[in-house]
């Protein structure tokens, strides 16, 4: 059976692995990404550390983005923690880009000590921004956080204009992209 000329809805996945202490969230719209550092020593900053942000996407299964390091920037230089409340440099590569509409959210927790939640859904109010909250704040020291995070896109809508003589009753089948006309009953 083709496929052709049928819509299905965009799978965007995003996997993220980052050594979290204390608690951080990750802030993604459109095509960036950029943590907002709350409490202990910021992403990848525990003991005087400058470890990267792993990023890995694809769209429909294809792979879009293979282990990108991106190693944000911060207030102050290695080795300062950044043990205060501050945004790290923007992530401005990410692809693809997600998707502006609902769309469908799942976080799956692949590896962590503490939770991770989506504290954000992306809506036309918040200009589709999603925030993944990264907590770790009960456990002493860092430690490798590893999420995939997966939106999927509504298929498009589509409206069909009919215009039709009908001597009866009839009725019209849409089925795997095609229209078929079954007729069932003549008018009396």
């Amino acid at each position: 059976m083709s496929n052709a000329g049928r819509a299905f809805a965009d799978t965007y996945t995003i996997d993220i692995k980052a050594y979290i202490d204390g608690e951080d969230q990750l802030i993604i719209h459109d095509g960036t990404l950029q943590w907002h550092h709350l409490q202990a020593a910021a992403v990848g900053r525990h003991l005087g550390a400058n470890k990267p942000t792993i990023i890995s996407t694809s769209l429909n299964c294809e792979t879009q983005m293979d282990s990108v390091k991106w190693t944000p920037t911060w207030p102050e230089e290695p080795p300062a923690e950044i043990r205060y409340e501050a945004y790290s440099s923007v992530f401005s590569e990410l692809t693809p880009l997600l998707p502006d509409s609902n769309s469908y959210v799942t976080l799956t927790d692949i590896s962590s000590r503490g939770t991770t939640v989506i504290s954000q859904e992306p809506s036309i109010s918040n200009d589709y921004t999603l925030i993944i909250d990264f907590d770790d704040i009960a456990e002493s020291g860092s430690a490798l956080y590893h999420v995939m995070i997966q939106m999927e896109s509504p298929p498009p809508d589509y409206i069909i204009n009919i215009k039709a003589y009908i001597d009866g009753r009839d009725q019209l089948i849409i089925q795997d992209g095609t229209l078929q006309w079954h007729h069932l009953k003549f008018a009396a």
